[in-house]
């Protein structure tokens, strides 16, 4: 199951203009004509942010090199890095501030 199906009723995610077609009724995306200028700069501060966690991320390897365990072991390892990328952002390291409003 994909977020798309997580989200609840009138609920959207904020992603790059990629995806902005593929559901422009639950996701924000810069360039569409969904776009509201008012939010264009918010909208992308949250990109931003998130870019940042994915940059943590790709610090322990799990989004550059290639899984070489068992495919089993995928879930606990990733798992494992999002768990320790949480513990650093709650501890010294943390995200640059959003402030988001609808």
């Amino acid at each position: 199951m994909g977020i798309m199906q997580e989200l609840d009723r009138g609920e959207k995610v904020i992603a790059d203009k990629i995806y902005g077609a593929a559901a422009p009724l639950k996701v924000k995306a810069p360039g569409t004509i969904f776009t509201d200028p008012d939010s264009a700069e918010m909208e992308q501060a949250v990109r931003t942010r998130h870019e940042h966690v994915n940059r943590r991320f790709k610090q322990w390897g799990i989004m550059r090199d290639g899984f070489r365990y068992d495919l089993s072991l995928h879930q606990n390892a990733f798992g494992a890095v999002a768990v320790m990328t949480q513990l650093s952002i709650a501890n010294g390291e943390p995200l640059s501030a959003v402030e988001y409003y609808e």
